[in-house]
């Protein structure tokens, strides 16, 4: 459904395909200032939503202090493939974009980020604690052999 609103008629769209694969279009004028206050007590929530999908996210790992001494050995045993703490901030505010676009019910379950870029069997495993549509906070959970 979609609401169109023009300079002299506003009406309310629908259309749907039957059956047998025609398209139905119902369009049913309104008067525009009966939508005003739909608009009015919707429009936070339209913005909140806009917001989860396209704007940034600021991440926050509330244990990071348990995360640092495995980068610290990591950067010293493998100074060219550790995951530094900057890329693991950007890849967790990734795919909490990336997963809030493609569906947000997964947002919740867990991260996977690679201790090494040339390891793919050992990994860091975050998990969130709290969201708002531009915070996501996540706990160290452990490192995992995959």
């Amino acid at each position: 459904m979609a609401i169109k609103i023009y300079t002299k008629d506003a009406s309310l769209f629908y259309s749907c395909v039957d059956g047998w694969g025609k398209k139905k279009y119902i369009n049913i004028p309104i008067d525009p200032t009966d939508l005003l206050p739909l608009l009015n007590k919707y429009i936070g929530r339209i913005d909140k939503e806009i917001m989860k999908i396209s704007g940034r996210v600021e991440v926050v790992i509330q244990n990071f202090a348990d995360v640092k001494p495995f980068i610290e050995d990591y950067k010293i045993r493998y100074p060219s493939t550790f995951t530094s703490e900057e890329k693991i901030y950007q890849i967790l505010e990734e795919a909490v974009i990336e997963r809030r676009k493609e569906n947000p019910h997964l947002v919740s379950e867990d991260y996977h980020i690679e201790v090494c870029s040339d390891w793919d069997n050992k990994i860091y495993v975050f998990s969130v604690i709290s969201e708002t549509f531009n915070q996501v906070t996540f706990q160290f959970k452990e490192i995992c052999k995959v």
